[in-house]
C-alpha cells in the first residue's frame, strides 16, 4: 500500500490550472493528503477538484453563517 501511496503522491501534473478555476495553495495535513492523492489517482481526477468538492457545501454553510451575524460577531 505505502508504495502505491508513493507512485501516486509522486505524480505530479505540470501546467496550467484548468479553466475557470482559481486555484491557492494551502497547507494540509500529510497523512490525509496522502490518501487523498491516492483516491485521486484512481478517480483521475485533481486533488483541487476532490478536495473542492467535498469541503463546498461545509465551507458555505459557515461562511453565510460567520456573514449574517449567526455564528457571532460579524
Amino acid at each position: 500500500m505505502i508504495g502505491v501511496l508513493e507512485k501516486a503522491v509522486g505524480r505530479k501534473k505540470k501546467g496550467k490550472e484548468a479553466p475557470g478555476r482559481d486555484d491557492k495553495a494551502v497547507k494540509f495535513d500529510r497523512t490525509l493528503a496522502d490518501k487523498a492523492a491516492f483516491v485521486c489517482s484512481r478517480r483521475h481526477q485533481t486533488m483541487a477538484e476532490y478536495l473542492s468538492e467535498m469541503c463546498r457545501p461545509r465551507i458555505e454553510r459557515d461562511f453565510l453563517k460567520e456573514t449574517t451575524g449567526i455564528g457571532g460577531e460579524a
